[in-house]
Parts: structure tokens; sequence; C-alpha cells
């Protein structure tokens, strides 16, 4: 069972890794594509996309973000995750308080912009995932030290 345990533990930590990565990267990526950069890496199309949403006038946000802005804080949340996961994976304290923080961050966005769509499953997702990685850090912890 502990092996059973610990193989769902780094398959759901990969899995966060990933996820932060692809935040990250992505947003670098689109980010350069904003800044004017020729489109090496294809994202001019989500480039596009980002500052025609945060364009709109119909998009009203409590606190407004230029398109650089916008993906920066998306950058953030990734590093928040890729951070706080190696944190959580190597039972440090402070890697769930800075995992969390991305939800955190997460939350945040959807109430700024006052949208509420697809992306609300994935952030619920995610976060039962969340819960699920430290339920099982916790028994880990547990059962190493023989409580």
């Amino acid at each position: 069972m502990n092996i059973i345990r610990k193989l769902l533990i780094w398959i759901l930590g990969g899995f966060f890794l990933l996820y932060g990565l692809i935040r990250v990267a992505g947003g670098g990526m689109i980010l350069k594509a904003l800044m004017g950069d020729s489109d090496h890496f294809g994202v001019q199309d989500g480039a596009d996309k980002v500052k025609a949403f945060m364009n709109n006038p119909s998009v009203s946000a409590i606190i407004p973000f230029s398109p650089e802005g916008y993906i920066s804080y998306i950058i953030l949340m990734g590093v928040a995750l890729l951070v706080g996961t190696v944190g959580v994976l190597l039972n440090k304290r402070w890697g769930v308080w800075v995992m969390s923080s991305h939800f955190v961050l997460y939350v945040l966005l959807f109430l700024n912009f006052q949208v509420f769509n697809i992306k609300v499953a994935l952030l619920v997702g995610t976060f039962i995932l969340f819960l699920a990685l430290l339920w099982l850090k916790k028994n880990q912890i547990r059962m190493e030290s023989g409580r």
C-alpha cells in the first residue's frame, strides 16, 4: 500500500509540476508575442485573443490589467504552483502555503473579471487533486514516522 501511495503522490506531483510549467512556458511565449517579438512559437493567435479579451469594452474588471499584465499574472500563478509543488514533494511546510497561493490567485482572477466559465471546473478539479495530494502526503509522513 505504501508503494501505491508514493506512486500516487508522484503522479499528482508530476501533474502539478507539468501544469505549472505549461503556465510559465506558455505565458512566457505569449508575453514575448505581446511585446512584439516575432512569433517563433506559433502563439500569436493566443496573444491576439488575450488582447481582444483585455481590450473588450464589455469586460469590466475591478482592477484592470494590460494584456502583458494579465499574462504576467498567469506566469506568477505558474511559478507559485511549480515552487509550491516542489516544496510539498520535499515535505516542506512552506510548499503547502506557496501552492495554496496559486489557488488564491486563481480565485482572485475570476473575481476580478467577474467571468465564470469552464475554467472554474479546472480550478475546482485541480483543487480537489491538491487536497488529495495533501491527504496522501499527510498519511505518508504519519506512516513513515510510525504514528
